[in-house]
């Protein structure tokens, strides 16, 4: 990771923002469809912090566990009583299944994004339909940290809630249409089989939003 380089550190200090000695960033990559994280360069974890980023890591595979559970309610295939453990297999087999056509489903419906310390949401049951942005207001006494939050909050949210609704208004127009026929190109989106045409934004089974799926 960039930021972990001493260079880097040094010129961004020297631009005012400077990063604690003992904090040591790792890369990683959430997969929507498997609900779990792929870690970068994890071999580079320095010993005095491998202890913390193991128990890290057991926490973000807890919270995978949980997150297949919630997921699994909408399909109909899963029994609604599935434990976490065998969700996370279900959700599993949707991703590497090539004959599923929704393997990301359950992530549409958003409407609210709370900003705040973690511990106000903590237990509740938000149906996976709020975003939740962590906010220490004790550590910003002049409003300035929450003043950015709030200002990238509007735009980011907005824009993905926005993606949703008009995917789903027209699918084929504003979104990009059915998968099945999609491949990636260059990075910046997908064509459409033979026309070629690019994907504005998400796939008709991305943006369903009935409470139950019969896949």
């Amino acid at each position: 990771m960039m930021a972990n380089a001493a260079p880097v550190r040094q010129a961004l200090a020297r631009g005012g923002l400077s990063i604690p000695a003992d904090v040591v960033f790792v890369g990683g990559m959430q997969n929507t469809c498997t609900s779990g994280i792929t870690w970068y360069d994890v071999d580079r974890v320095p010993d005095t912090h491998r202890e913390e980023f193991a128990a890290f890591r057991r926490l973000c595979g807890e919270a995978g566990l949980l997150d297949a559970q919630e997921r699994c309610r909408r399909f109909d295939s899963v029994p609604t009583d599935v434990t976490a453990d065998e969700a996370l297999r279900r959700v599993q087999g949707r991703a590497a299944d090539l004959a599923q056509v929704r393997p990301e489903y359950g992530h549409a419906s958003n409407a609210v994004c709370i900003v705040g310390r973690r511990t106000s949401t903590r237990d509740l049951y938000l149906d996976r339909r709020a975003f939740l942005m962590s906010y220490e207001p004790d550590a910003d006494a002049d409003n300035a940290i929450l003043e950015r939050t709030l200002a990238a909050v509007g735009p980011v949210c907005g824009g993905i809630n926005l993606a949703y609704l008009f995917s789903r208004v027209d699918p084929l127009v504003y979104g990009a249409g059915t998968k099945l026929p999609h491949n990636i190109t260059g990075l910046i989106g997908v064509m459409d089989g033979l026309p070629a045409t690019c994907g504005r934004a998400c796939p008709c089974k991305a943006s369903t939003s009935t409470s139950r799926c019969g896949c």
